[in-house]
């Protein structure tokens, strides 16, 4: 406060000081709170920070399943980089393969059309399940590998059938 303000001015701001505070600082605190009380409506309305979308509120299992491209050959088994696979992003590519790998002609088709493309000796389309918890612990291996598609360059598509996956080398592409 100046020393050239008049009394008055400087007494009612220096008692309405710690009300002023007190009022903000619950208001606050209420506003923070708020969003607690979504859980009490039958239907709640989602927004940050407490989101009721799926995507974030689900319960998942401990297990996913994903179909994908490996090519084998006399260095083991690799997983082919979906880039290689379709045009698009992650997902897009993700999805196509997954809808066309759905009947055994389509995954036979599949693997004999990556296996033109990629020039490799054999190439599977399978699907692969993985144990989320140990998948993001560091062990990428699979816990169960279907073989949906085989394609060989020696001769036509092949029908699917399930077998164990050989062993896998980390890579993203095959050169």
């Amino acid at each position: 406060m100046s020393p050239t303000a008049p009394r008055s001015i400087a007494r009612t701001t220096a008692r309405s000081t710690p009300a002023a505070a007190l009022a903000l600082g619950g208001a606050l605190l209420a506003l923070v709170a708020a969003p607690v009380l979504q859980h009490r409506r039958a239907q709640p309305v989602d927004g940050f920070p407490l989101s009721h979308y799926p995507m974030f509120s689900a319960r998942r299992g401990r297990t996913g399943r994903v179909v994908h491209v490996v090519v084998d050959d006399a260095d083991g088994t690799h997983p082919v980089h979906y880039r290689r696979l379709g045009t698009g992003g992650f997902n897009q590519v993700r999805r196509q393969l997954t809808r066309r790998a759905r009947t055994p002609e389509g995954a036979a088709a599949l693997a004999q059309e990556a296996l033109e493309r990629l020039g490799a000796e054999r190439v599977r389309v399978v699907r692969s399940t993985f144990e989320y918890e140990r998948f993001f612990a560091g062990d990428r291996s699979p816990e169960r590998v279907q073989t949906l598609g085989l394609a060989e360059r020696s001769g036509e598509p092949a029908m699917p059938r399930t077998d164990a996956l050989p062993a896998q080398r980390d890579v993203l592409a095959v050169a």
